[in-house]
């Protein structure tokens, strides 16, 4: 393994690095994304958490130093690029109001390749580690983190598709509106369906029901696939226990051959001298 640049060549693809995006991205989806809202829309928290998440999972996740500075480069040219976010005045000057839409795909596609590479080692053969089952929560959270930038983007092309039940559209301000539209694909994604922000324009109720789907569908599947995995392991550890008693009982086995070689060829002289016994008597008789 190469040594890594950051000092953190023992996290490299190790179940370890699993547990340690769990903890960050969950900063930052329950405390920053919450916190920035609280304090009028301002975003400095999450870009923050997110430039601390994509420095970790450029440490981890590869090794190479150019992929690295290409992943954190890209988070912090989006978070801080002045041309990606605009101000009209609606929050009285406290934050970004727009993000635009080159931004949040990008964030997308970032996010799409982390949850692919948190996925394979995560669900990759080997023994069920609680790191492992850390990754997979993981996995589950950054879905939700995807859908609410899909929502986001469709926001932007439809601002009223999201409207919340007590009247009025979704916020404009982008700190506020993303952390109301990753409430509510957090809400919609474990299916606790609290009715405050509901989906309005027809794809928007689509891509609603399909994260609910996935919701309800991806425990059962991320539970199959790691009891069989354990299964797997335990199997695999019992035949190569097995082999090594078998190996461990070859001397035994060899030593009793020999002995029963030993006592084959101390019986040979004897089975001969009945042999020429019996052959004398007889030949006496025939006398």
């Amino acid at each position: 393994m190469k040594r890594s640049g950051f000092g953190w060549s023992g996290l490299y693809r190790t179940d370890a690095s699993l547990s340690v995006l769990l903890v960050v991205q969950s900063l930052v989806t329950f405390v920053a994304v919450p916190l920035g809202a609280a304090m009028g829309g301002s975003l400095w928290m999450l870009d923050l958490g997110t430039l601390t998440f994509a420095a970790v999972c450029a440490v981890t996740l590869t090794e190479r130093i150019g992929v690295r500075v290409l992943l954190v480069g890209a988070i912090a040219a989006l978070a801080f690029a002045p041309n990606l976010w605009t101000n009209d005045g609606a929050d009285g000057g406290l934050g970004k109001t727009a993000v635009h839409p080159v931004a949040a795909m990008v964030a997308f596609g970032f996010d799409v390749i982390v949850t692919g590479l948190v996925a394979r080692l995560a669900f990759s053969s080997g023994p069920v580690t609680g790191h492992r089952i850390r990754g997979a929560v993981l996995v589950y959270l950054n879905v939700a983190v995807l859908f609410g930038i899909v929502y986001d983007l469709l926001y932007i092309a439809y601002p009223g598709a999201f409207r919340y039940t007590s009247g009025g559209g979704i916020s404009p301000v982008a700190g506020v509106r993303l952390a109301d539209l990753s409430y509510f694909s957090l809400a919609t994604i474990t299916t606790a369906g609290f009715g405050d922000i509901v989906p309005v324009h027809p794809v928007a109720r689509g891509i609603t029901t399909l994260e609910s789907l996935f919701g309800q569908l991806f425990p059962a599947i991320v539970l199959s696939r790691l009891v069989s995995l354990n299964l797997v392991h335990r199997g695999a550890s019992t035949v190569t226990g097995r082999a090594g008693q078998g190996d461990a009982s070859e001397p035994s086995r060899e030593a009793a051959m020999a002995a029963n070689r030993r006592c084959a060829a101390s019986d040979r002289p004897t089975s001969a001298r009945r042999h020429r016994w019996r052959s004398s008597g007889t030949r006496a008789t025939t006398r």
